[in-house]
């Protein structure tokens, strides 16, 4: 399948694709939301690496929501990272909500699979 351009933009070969290139297209996109890298540190520093990216993308889609979107990505992953110290964050649940929101609102291309 293609990458997106955010995640081409960040690899340095066409080798198979590392954590390194994720987390720097996450956080290019938490910039273009508005998160400060001082908050997506924090957030990758208590929820781990892939916790963080796949929260930033669950955020950006989040913005889009025509229903109860999210308007401030930057206390939405303070708040994600408070409830993994809590032992209360569903990644899991939030992922699958990501999921069923998709079948009737089309996910990013970030997001998507392409053939």
């Amino acid at each position: 399948g293609q990458l997106t351009p955010l995640v081409a933009q960040q690899r340095p070969s066409d080798g198979p694709l590392a954590m390194s290139d994720l987390r720097s297209a996450s956080i290019e996109l938490a910039l273009h939301l508005g998160i400060a890298p001082s908050v997506y540190d924090a957030a990758a520093e208590t929820m781990g690496e892939l916790a963080a990216v796949l929260s930033v993308i669950s955020i950006d889609h989040g913005t889009r929501r025509s229903e109860h979107p999210i308007r401030s990505p930057g206390a939405a992953l303070r708040s994600y990272a408070r409830l993994t110290q809590e032992g209360r964050f569903n990644l899991a649940g939030m992922l699958c909500a990501l999921r069923r929101r998709a079948s009737s609102h089309p996910l990013p291309a970030y997001v998507r699979s392409r053939p």
